[in-house]
């Protein structure tokens, strides 16, 4: 279980690299998930996402190359 914690919390800290390597822009995903797009740079920075908010970003840029690029970092 702790595992998954651990997991959690290095992708909660991750998302901005994730967002960036991603090669969405911003602005596009703010508007996917529903939040402005002011809203959405300040939590990149801060990285206060919800849980919500990280599974809907995820379920638009989560693809293969992601996930070796986390899991090797």
């Amino acid at each position: 279980m702790l595992t998954i914690v651990e997991n959690y919390i290095a992708l909660k800290k991750n998302m901005a690299a994730l967002i960036n390597k991603s090669g969405y822009k911003n602005a596009y995903l703010a508007e996917q998930i529903g939040i402005p797009a002011p809203t959405f740079s300040v939590k990149k920075q801060r990285g206060n996402w919800s849980e919500s908010e990280m599974l809907q970003i995820l379920t638009i840029i989560e693809n293969e190359k992601l996930n070796d690029y986390f899991y090797l970092n």
